[in-house]
């Protein structure tokens, strides 16, 4: 055998063995540009090990996992994790720096006089069959709650329901539990709830309904269009969550001729863009103040209003 021949036999193992390592190096340090997309709604390690320190996880005492929360590998410890709402707020303060990848951010009213909220959950990734005996809610990494009830024990295909069980601010991810107490960590995107008490608002005699509604990808936004008739000429007015309405986002255009009524709302693309977004969700009240009374608020209508990509 000639000398380079046997010279390649030796680089030609060297070349494979460095090129593994700057590989492994490589995605190692880029590992959300290659994770699985059947992870998307599994929380990332620096925030699950953020929540282990605060509240008290530890690893698991035995090994036999599901496949889901293989991918977790902690236990919980509820005693640790109750904080005062000062302690919260402190935390939470950092927010701004957000650790958890939303797709979704919604805007809701949370009811004072029924003092519960049903919510849907949706998941990017089937669990379906999926028992769940409880669930805690976290914003980032603080506790929220554990007032959640459900109306199904179990996650059907990729959807929950659960009922919030008092007022809460926000939150955007939750801790389930399955039969044998193991936990799953999940990222459910961004809630936002505001108070509401339903008296504030007179139901209306006349009749309304909503007869047709469809979305529009235009140039530059995404736009919704909803058709309502009523039994009457009124001087129709929406309200919709605080936090949305400060943020400058939503534009709203309402036009009427004789019983019928034209709601459209739309949001920028660029805001999607630059937050990352595919999903802005929000509950929109319809009605009209009295000419006689001022103070009195007719309510038309209720409905959700989903604009996304």
């Amino acid at each position: 055998m000639s000398k380079k021949i046997k010279l390649l036999v030796l680089l030609i193992p060297l070349l494979v063995f460095f090129s593994t390592l700057l590989m492994i190096n490589f995605f190692d340090k880029n590992p959300q540009k290659y994770k699985n997309s059947d992870d998307v709604n599994l929380l990332d390690e620096k925030t699950r090990t953020k929540i282990i320190k605060k509240y008290g996880l530890n690893t698991p005492s035995n090994n036999k996992l599901s496949n889901t929360t293989s991918d977790i590998g902690y236990s919980y410890n509820n005693k640790s994790k109750h904080k005062s709402s000062s302690e919260n707020k402190e935390t939470n303060s950092s927010k701004g720096n957000a650790i958890i990848e939303n797709k979704e951010i919604n805007f809701l009213f949370y009811d004072e006089v029924s003092n519960n909220k049903i919510i849907n959950l949706t998941f990017n990734r089937h669990f379906d069959g999926q028992r769940v005996e409880r669930i805690d809610l976290f914003q980032n990494d603080v506790f929220v709650t554990d007032r959640v009830s459900l109306t199904i024990n179990s996650i059907s295909g990729n959807k929950l329901i659960i009922v919030l069980n008092e007022y809460v601010e926000e939150f955007n991810s939750i801790c389930i539990y399955n039969s044998n107490n193991e936990p799953i960590f999940l990222n459910v995107g961004q809630y936002n709830f505001e108070k509401y008490n339903k008296n504030d608002f007179v139901s209306h005699e006349d009749t309304f309904k909503l007869t047709s509604f469809h979305t529009k990808d235009m140039l530059n936004s995404f736009e919704g269009v909803f058709e309502i008739i009523g039994s009457g000429d009124y001087q129709i007015k929406t309200y919709i969550p605080k936090k949305l309405k400060d943020m400058n986002i939503l534009k709203e255009v309402i036009s009427t001729s004789d019983n019928e009524y034209v709601y459209k709302c739309s949001i920028d693309k660029e805001y999607y863009y630059k937050n990352n977004l595919k999903t802005i969700n929000f509950e929109t009240l319809f009605y009209h103040v009295s000419n006689e009374n001022i103070d009195i608020k007719y309510k038309f209508l209720e409905i959700n209003i989903i604009l996304e990509i």
